[in-house]
């Protein structure tokens, strides 16, 4: 997600690069000679950055919660992650998200080893000096 708000924001940079003095495309300078006239450029730009907006926007994730779909283990800052999490996740409490069954209140459930009713097969006696 980070990748795409750099993104976003290299847009809006050659946007007022392409409005201003083509610092960012000197191709573009050497071509137009000077004559700048690129009002086909910052239009489909602002297109583009409106489209960006539209999608992903909604798609805010705090810092804490992005770390934590990375690597759960670079979570430092519990209290900070837990209050994104809520903010994001008002469904999730931490009482159905800790107990096995999820749902709070029930115990959990303690798992028996299956029976082992199977007869074992007899190993075949194997000559010591034979591996």
């Amino acid at each position: 997600m980070s990748a795409v708000r750099a993104f976003q924001r290299k847009l809006e940079v050659f946007k007022s690069d392409l409005q201003e003095g083509l610092l960012h495309f000197p191709k573009l300078l050497e071509q137009t000679k000077g004559d700048n006239r690129p009002q086909n450029h910052v239009g489909f730009l602002e297109k583009l950055i409106e489209n960006f907006k539209t999608r992903f926007d909604d798609f805010r994730l705090g810092k804490q919660v992005l770390l934590y779909i990375e690597n759960p283990f670079l979570v430092r800052n519990v209290r900070e992650f837990s209050a994104e999490a809520q903010q994001i996740f008002p469904w999730a409490s931490a009482a159905s998200l800790q107990s096995p069954s999820g749902s709070p209140g029930l115990a959990p459930r303690v798992l028996e080893p299956a029976p082992q009713n199977r007869p074992r097969k007899q190993e075949k006696q194997r000559e010591p000096w034979v591996l």
